[in-house]
């Protein structure tokens, strides 16, 4: 660490010279260390503070609420319902938890002056011939603290990583529901620490002979139930840059997943694995992982959207007569842009196909293009504004938004001589019956459900990217879920055309 803090030391007290450019001009530039982000090991050592034993939380400290759990010799830090609100109902609830209500307000946060105070008396050797460590509580200064003079008024001066615990958590839950061997979190040493909190009697261990049979728990899954999971996850096709191929991840031999890295467990913990537990798990289960998921979860349009609207506009975009809309361009040169002047005078009668597009930070496969491809790049939506009827005798409809799901059919480039408008020729879904919602909230379609046939393409500028997923429950439905460009959004001019070229 010595170095490192050298230099932000200098970067504080001194600055570096800096050339800008744009005043040509040198300046010295000082910069400060906000906070550190690591994994929990690395923020004991350094924030100074030990991360096992009895104190283990350096946000508890000394307050802290632990308990020794004999038959897994860990020790457990049981007091996390403290720092829910003081109305939350898990604070209530005794035989869920430990057979007590929790009613301890939340531990008071040390300020860095305070976390000072505390261990700038502290010595330590280090060595095998030093002093020895504290095995609890602060054990020595930070070098943060002793040498940035700033440090110590930063409200939060240490994080933790989230993917480091999101991969956890994934890898233990998905372990834990298919029973990997000597891997899944409930085990014959758990529910006897449960017997001995008196949690849960109702799956404690019987003993036969030398062996211990464990009752099924709400989690516990048959054989047939681990095959149904590992089939929904073998059988999905993600679009590009969303996670590795999910499928190689799944041993359809051993019922397991290998090889998860960590944006795998945070794409499994956010959306597939809520949509592979549909039909094994009870309602409440389901619910549970949810919510843990969820703690863990163009020009022409521009045109179109503003508030200088001239009557030419509408002329241009009810396709009137020609020679009318010449004329309003000649009377108001200035208050039309010379990109909707070319829209204007038309397009070129050749076109250009493709079976693929990046546009919008992601990348557009055509159906077909998909079924020769490990990815599914082909789901589209689009949203839209339109006058919502109840039923066939509604009188007052109401102007609501609608999103509408397909799956790319063509892709085409209208070329207007000095640029190119790409548009998607779309399969989509019909709105009224095929596609609804479940009681989590997430969208289910019918793919064989087909409607709109008259109005297929839509500008690809407008198109947001989704990938389906086969619903458990119901093979003929699939689960909508949302994809996020991991590029920054293209502008129409500057898409990027790829793939095959007529």
């Amino acid at each position: 660490m010595d170095p490192l803090v050298e230099d932000l030391r200098i970067l504080w007290d001194k600055g570096i010279e800096v050339f800008d450019a744009y005043q040509n001009s040198v300046f010295n530039l000082k910069a400060m260390l906000l906070c550190t982000i690591s994994d929990f090991p690395a923020y004991g050592n350094l924030c100074g503070h030990t991360v096992h034993g009895k104190e283990a939380c350096p946000l508890c400290g000394e307050d802290v609420y632990f308990c020794y759990l004999t038959f897994s010799r860990k020790q457990a830090c049981l007091g996390y319902r403290r720092f829910l609100h003081e109305d939350h109902s898990y604070r209530r609830q005794q035989k869920a938890f430990n057979r007590k209500a929790k009613h301890r307000p939340p531990p008071k946060i040390l300020t860095g002056h305070e976390v000072y105070e505390k261990v700038k008396s502290i010595q330590i050797i280090y060595g095998k011939k030093g002093s020895k460590l504290a095995s609890h509580g602060y054990k020595k200064m930070s070098h943060l603290s002793e040498q940035l003079p700033y440090w110590r008024v930063l409200s939060i001066r240490h994080c933790l990583d989230v993917m480091h615990i999101e991969k956890n958590v994934c890898d233990n839950i998905i372990n834990t529901l298919l029973n990997v061997p000597n891997k899944p979190k409930d085990n014959k040493v758990a529910r006897k620490d449960m017997m001995e909190m008196k949690i849960r009697p109702e799956l404690a261990p019987q003993e036969k002979g030398t062996r211990a049979y464990l009752p099924p728990a709400a989690h516990t899954l048959l054989k047939k139930e681990k095959m149904e999971f590992c089939q929904c996850l073998h059988g999905v096709k993600v679009p590009e840059g969303y996670s590795s191929n999910i499928s190689n991840l799944v041993s359809m031999r051993d019922l397991k997943l290998t090889g998860l890295k960590s944006h795998d467990s945070h794409a499994l913990m956010q959306q597939l694995l809520l949509v592979a537990i549909r039909s094994i798990l009870p309602k409440k289960s389901r619910h549970s992982e949810w919510m843990m998921g969820k703690g863990l979860r163009g020009h022409v349009c521009q045109d179109m959207t503003t508030k200088k609207w001239h009557i030419a506009h509408t002329y241009v975009l009810h396709n009137e007569d020609e020679s009318r809309v010449i004329q309003d361009l000649q009377e108001y040169p200035y208050a039309i842009s010379s990109r909707l002047k070319r829209l204007c005078y038309g397009q070129d009668i050749s076109a250009s196909s493709y079976t693929g597009y990046a546009i919008n930070g992601c990348t557009f496969y055509t159906h077909k293009q998909d079924d020769m491809s490990t990815m599914q790049n082909s789901g589209v939506c689009v949203e839209a504004e339109a006058m919502y009827f109840a039923s066939s005798k509604d009188k007052n409809p109401i102007l609501s938004k609608l999103h509408y799901y397909g799956v790319i059919e063509e892709i085409w480039e209208l070329n207007y001589w000095e640029f190119e408008i790409p548009i998607f020729g779309c399969k989509w879904i019909e709105i009224n019956n095929g596609v609804r919602k479940d009681e989590l909230g997430f969208t289910l379609v019918n793919l064989g459900e087909v409607g709109h046939k008259e109005d297929p393409f839509i500008l690809a500028t407008q198109a947001k990217q989704v990938f389906y997923v086969t619903y458990p429950v119901d093979k003929n439905w699939s689960v909508v879920l949302s994809v996020r460009g991991r590029r920054a959004m293209d502008t129409c001019d500057e898409d990027v055309v790829f793939e095959g070229f007529d």
